[in-house]
């Protein structure tokens, strides 16, 4: 009877040296690929950022819009914060109850900055991969300062006083309806907030940023490498935009800032 040779060698299966051929194949486009998801994985993070940032912006808009076209006063009173004050408008109502803060929004954490720094080696404050803690709060996003009425208004923990920063008082936006569409509102940050100013310099560290409370410092709080070499800011108007680090300059973060296309900014 005749054999069938073509069945006998179907049946052999693979030598080793085919099997290694086929390991060291997918091990290569492994190598290949796992850049890339890495890539496609942290841009969707990006994308949630962009859409918290987003609904941050929103919430303040309509607190605003409820209350004279005014934003809160600026303070550092645990039930006062600005944080709580927009938490209704993010259906955040038990964001309120307690004593302090005893409450976290999902929508304060920035998908790239999940996790609060050791507090006690930072201060609480936070960097391009960790958020910040305040009191009892976390977050990963910061407001625009020059967004909040000063003056009398101006109050720490219940106490007035007067803002000794250059500029505040001139420069603050008393109306959201006088700030730009292109005015920051709230932006990726290692602070709560922050008054960027046109002559602040670029942090030496964009992974820690600067969390220097001077002049030529402010914008370091915002200039962080979270994304890429970008942010993700929410502005006036209510749309949110992923922003590269020196167009950051670009923006007019209050009344009188002097807009610079000229900044470069590389990797640390």
């Amino acid at each position: 009877m005749r054999k069938n040779h073509s069945f006998e060698k179907s049946n052999k299966g693979f030598t080793l040296i085919e099997l290694l051929v086929v390991i060291s194949i997918i091990a290569m486009l492994l190598a290949i690929l796992m850049p890339a998801l890495g890539k496609v994985k942290e841009k969707a993070k990006s994308v949630v950022c962009r859409t918290n940032t987003r609904q941050l912006s929103l919430a303040f808009v309509m607190y605003a819009m409820e209350n004279d076209d005014r934003s809160m006063n600026f303070s550092h009173a645990s039930d006062k914060y600005w944080f709580y004050e927009i938490a209704p408008y993010l259906g955040e109502n038990n964001f309120q109850e307690g004593d302090g803060f005893k409450k976290q929004m999902k929508i304060s954490l920035c998908p790239s900055a999940p996790k609060e720094v050791d507090e006690s080696a930072s201060g609480g404050w936070g960097d391009a991969k960790h958020a910040w803690k305040y009191k009892d709060i976390t977050g990963s996003y910061g407001l625009n300062l020059w967004l909040l009425p000063k003056g009398s208004g101006y109050t720490n923990a219940g106490t007035n006083y007067e803002p000794t920063l250059p500029g505040l008082m001139g420069n603050s936006y008393k109306k959201l309806s006088e700030a730009k569409q292109d005015t920051p509102l709230v932006a990726d940050s290692i602070w709560v907030g922050s008054w960027p100013y046109d002559g602040d310099k670029v942090p030496n560290d964009l992974t820690k940023g600067d969390s220097t409370h001077v002049v030529g410092k402010f914008m370091g709080r915002f200039c962080i490498d979270r994304h890429d070499m970008k942010v993700n800011i929410g502005f006036v108007d209510g749309h949110a935009d992923t922003v590269k680090l020196e167009e950051l300059w670009t923006l007019k973060w209050h009344k009188s800032f002097a807009t610079n296309n000229d900044i470069e900014i590389g990797r640390n």
